[in-house]
């Protein structure tokens, strides 16, 4: 949705202040066609941020290696994204 749309924006400033690599998809596209794309670019995670997210203030990491999934507190996520490393 929009606001989830914006609110990443916002965690997309935090983790490239954070110097963490990060590529953004807000398209229409729905989210299984989203992680196929991120597959074939070979990224180790992928940052899932939707609706709900947006309203609780998390955000799912998924593994793109193993396809395990941790929710995420927003005020977390640098500091988990960078032990990830």
């Amino acid at each position: 949705g929009l606001e989830a749309k914006l609110k990443s924006l916002n965690v997309v400033e935090q983790l490239r202040l954070a110097h963490i690599p990060i590529l953004q998809s807000i398209s229409k596209d729905t989210l299984g066609t989203q992680l196929a794309i991120a597959e074939k670019s070979g990224v180790p995670y992928a940052l899932i941020f939707g609706h709900k997210e947006a309203i609780d203030g998390t955000v799912i990491v998924r593994d793109m290696h193993n396809r395990k999934q941790e929710t995420i507190k927003l005020v977390n996520l640098a500091e988990y994204l960078k032990k990830l490393k």
